[in-house]
């Protein structure tokens, strides 16, 4: 692909040249509002209807479905507020097709003239961080919107470079989803293989016996069945550990500064006066998981080998596991924590109301387990150590290779509606 043979500044910094026979317009003026057609409907409403055929639309994309519509033809979306506007995690501008509904959070848009598809391309590549207004809640108004300056081909370019990019994008999409199926894979073989080991240990061809809990069923014959709480003491007091008026800095971990991979950040220092009250004790080398959907269930809990102070403070909406000496290994009540028969067990004995369920005290202490002796449960936590790290390195190395494709994605829509690159002559 060449650039055009000709360029001229467009007077847009964002832009810079642009090809000599093409124009500069505002927003407004090559795409028409239609933002007052729009009429959201509560959550409660849309509970009620019992023929939920139209795609509801809100800022990210199709949110519900409703038993009406607004709208019947195809018209490019572009989200008005929230975070997305800042981190672009998800598509800005899309189009949405056929018959459906559109609440207040997104922009309704229909080109004067020329093609839907470079303008949905255009709308997506353009960085709104300088046109946003708040920082709480992030909002691109109308008139924001409407007074970014924008680049228009001729008609029969614009075409020409959407039908460039239908065929590109969809290649390159192809490709990340390959790259997902494959990490999902890797992520359900690691998910198995710590089941495996702390519900049956690592030797598949040892002696077995029941353990007199079904849903259980089989545990190698030098294991006991018991309760968590005989191996680990649930929730510890804090209570004589320290000096609550102490200025000592220590580390404070909120919900977001835990992953859910087992990684923790441990940039933030608070003293532990500050602390004291409010907040959920650990030491290092403890083990802590979220409590409150939906976090427990994608799996938020850290092994604290690495705290970085001898103490810390985080979420009210953690529960923290600490071994007993010579009876539990804290590397294996990490990886227990996050077996499918832990996990499963906890979604079931969630309490609270939707949205605030959380894993109450008495499931984890009560949880009832195949518990391997002290040394085992050492073995078994070194396997995993070694076999998650070599799947976790998969998985990372699959990662990077969807952001690289993201980034080629990106990067070649805002050359082709920018006219970076010449795609007339391109066969597609």
């Amino acid at each position: 692909m060449q650039p055009y043979p000709a360029y001229k500044e467009s007077g847009v910094e964002w832009i810079e040249k642009i090809p000599s026979h093409w124009t500069t317009t505002q927003v407004k003026r090559a795409l028409e509002f239609l933002d007052h057609m729009r009429i959201p409907l509560s959550a409660e409403v849309r509970g009620t209807m019992t023929n939920k055929t139209y795609d509801y639309y809100g800022a990210s994309g199709i949110i519900d479905k409703v038993d009406d519509y607004l709208f019947d033809e195809s018209l490019i979306l572009l989200g008005e507020d929230g975070a997305n506007l800042i981190n672009r995690s998800s598509p800005l501008a899309f189009l949405a097709h056929g018959k459906f509904w559109v609440n207040n959070h997104a922009h309704i848009l229909r080109p004067r003239s020329g093609s839907l598809g470079y303008f949905v391309n255009l709308l997506e590549s353009i960085d709104y961080v300088p046109y946003v207004s708040g920082s709480a809640q992030p909002k691109l108004t109308r008139e924001a919107l409407g007074a970014v300056r924008v680049v228009v081909p001729p008609r029969e370019e614009q075409h020409s470079i959407a039908a460039f990019l239908d065929e590109k994008t969809e290649a390159i999409d192809a490709l990340i989803a390959k790259k997902r199926r494959q990490i999902a894979l890797l992520q359900e073989q690691r998910a198995a293989l710590i089941n495996q080991a702390v519900t049956k240990g690592l030797d598949r061809n040892r002696p077995m016996k029941d353990s007199g809990v079904p849903w259980i069923g089989e545990i190698p014959a030098e294991w006991k069945t018991g309760r968590l709480k005989f191996i680990a003491t649930i929730n510890p007091s804090k209570d004589g550990a320290l000096d609550k008026e102490s200025s000592a800095l220590v580390t404070f971990l909120p919900m977001e500064k835990v992953g859910e991979d087992g990684t923790i950040q441990t940039d933030t220092k608070k003293t532990v006066s500050e602390l004291w009250h409010g907040f959920t004790y650990f030491e290092e080398n403890d083990v802590i998981l979220a409590k409150i959907t939906p976090c427990f269930e994608n799996g938020k809990g850290a092994h604290l080998s690495f705290l970085g102070t001898s103490i810390g403070f985080g979420s009210t909406e953690f529960h923290v596991l600490r071994e007993i000496t010579g009876t539990s290994n804290a590397r294996y009540l990490y990886y227990l924590t996050r077996s499918r028969l832990f996990r499963a067990a906890g979604e079931a004995f969630m309490t609270g109301s939707a949205g605030q369920k959380r894993v109450p005290t008495e499931f984890v202490r009560d949880f009832t387990l195949g518990i391997p002796p002290q040394p085992e449960q050492e073995v078994i936590a070194a396997f995993l150590d070694d076999k998650t790290t070599t799947i976790d390195a998969l998985i990372a190395k699959e990662q990077k290779q969807i952001e690289l494709h993201k980034e080629y994605r990106t990067a070649l829509i805002s050359a082709a509606v920018t006219g970076k690159i010449d795609v007339r002559d391109v066969g597609v």
